[in-house]
């Protein structure tokens, strides 16, 4: 590469070898937990933000209420960026042949490195054995020529395109697809909101299509649900948990696979599955409800607009931004989202076959990382999304011959347009800066027919239009 952040190298430090540009970089600097916090602003605005929660390590909301981290934050903080980034070193280190400390050392000790390379930064990585060598891109394609053979069009080496080979591969895969034998990795990555919503986000009542869609097809023998999400909504998670509990009840096994994050609402839509998976990096846990309200009645005082009238009962108007919120209104809501996090300890403690007493030591908003999960009770087992849909063919009984297809949300017509309009784009740079494809066009023709052969295969009828040869 001609130059590594952390998390491009966390991935290049797993090849065999590693190579830096001369004029390159690798920048290490460790995890960091920083907030923005609100407080000083919205009392400057004379914004009133009233706060609602059970859970006293639930500190989403600090940064509307606080100017500075509360000590519990702190202390959840650091435990669980302190296992992420021994987490990182434990891996580079062991890909690298190094010792944890050394990748530490890197970081800590990087201004004095650097300045005895007299600058050269590539110099300090090598010296510090996080790469092999410092090779340019041409001096790194001669390295790789003498393993796959040199390419005589390009001056390069022999290289298939990542695209015509993915599209080859999944041809043959299609082909091969065994009916009822197919695990559905079904996917919630973002925010968790009510009702229907674009990909990126999470909607309740979109991803709950999706599982019912998986439920009744009978070519589906179990389901992955991935997740990546920090939550949302506490009625859309019911109504996609709800959705995993069908599932389950129907005879298919759910397996949750737990990515980057799955907290709060993402562990809400994830504990109800046969069998819980997560990374030892995951985010998850952050069992804990709140709700943020803020009202605007000082705010608008301040350039004379006020507000006067009355309601039929004593609940009318009082939520509303411009005025104070009442007092009723205050008991409703403290009280909700009480009852709201009763209710979360409670399915997790009959999901997860605990008492609700043990499962409230667990909750109280605390964040945990996937090993801590682990140890604690709330996950089960610690691996990735090929562990998960193992287990899943496991569980369906089908671990000797079975297809994976990949559920992705249908995009509406809006969403089309927009992708559209940026694939179109994209087509416009890329053909004023014309550049000689990796493959052959054989094989990229290759590959589609493959691709179109599939669908031929499965009974679909193909039309070709518009074509250049």
């Amino acid at each position: 590469g001609q130059g590594f952040t952390q998390r491009q190298y966390f991935l290049a430090a797993q090849a065999d070898e590693v190579y830096l540009d001369p004029m390159g970089y690798v920048l290490l600097d460790g995890f960091a937990y920083y907030r923005t916090y609100f407080r000083g602003t919205l009392d400057k605005l004379a914004v009133d933000v009233n706060v609602f929660k059970v859970g006293s390590h639930k500190s989403a909301p600090e940064e509307w209420t606080r100017s500075d981290m509360s000590a519990e934050d702190r202390e959840d903080a650091r435990v669980w960026v302190g296992a992420l980034w021994d987490s990182f070193k434990g891996d580079v280190a062991a890909a690298r042949e190094l010792e944890p400390a050394l990748v530490q050392a890197y970081a800590d000790e990087a201004a004095a490195g650097v300045r005895a390379t007299g600058g050269d930064v590539a110099q300090y990585a090598l010296a510090r054995g996080l790469v092999d060598g410092l090779k340019t891109r041409e001096e790194f394609g001669d390295i790789v020529a003498e393993i796959a053979g040199e390419d005589e069009d390009t001056g390069s080496f022999q290289s298939v395109d990542w695209l015509a080979y993915l599209t080859f591969v999944r041809s043959e895969e299609r082909l091969a697809r065994h009916a009822g034998q197919s695990i559905a990795v079904v996917v919630a990555s973002g925010e968790i909101l009510d009702g229907e919503q674009s990909p990126g986000l999470v909607g309740g009542d979109t991803l709950a299509a999706l599982l019912r869609d998986v439920r009744l097809d009978d070519d589906y023998a179990a389901v992955v649900l991935r997740i990546d999400s920090p939550g949302g909504s506490m009625m859309a998670s019911e109504v996609i948990r709800r959705e995993v509990a069908a599932l389950r009840d129907s005879g298919k096994p759910v397996v949750a696979s737990m990515g980057t994050v799955a907290a709060s609402g993402g562990y809400y839509i994830a504990m109800d599955a046969d069998h819980i998976i997560a990374a030892p990096s995951t985010i998850t846990g952050s069992i804990g409800v709140f709700v943020v309200i803020p009202t605007f009645q000082r705010t608008l005082a301040k350039i004379g607009v006020t507000n006067d009238g009355f309601g039929t009962t004593r609940l009318a108007g009082q939520a509303e931004l411009d005025r104070e919120l009442g007092p009723e209104a205050r008991q409703i809501l403290q009280a909700s989202v009480e009852h709201a996090y009763r209710t979360f300890v409670e399915y997790v403690a009959r999901a997860r076959d605990r008492r609700p007493e043990e499962i409230e030591g667990l909750a109280q908003g605390k964040v945990w990382t996937g090993s801590d999960a682990h140890a604690a009770g709330i996950v089960d087992e610690l691996g990735g999304v090929d562990e998960a849909i193992a287990e899943a063919a496991r569980l369906a009984g089908i671990e000797d011959d079975y297809d994976v297809d990949w559920i992705e949300q249908e995009l509406t017509w809006r969403d089309a347009f927009a992708l559209h309009l940026r694939s179109a784009a994209a087509w416009v740079v890329e053909s004023i800066t014309p550049r000689r494809p990796a493959l052959p066009g054989i094989g990229i023709a290759l590959a589609q027919a493959r691709a179109l052969m599939a669908l031929a295969a499965e009974g679909r009828p193909v039309y070709l239009c518009n074509c250049r040869v």
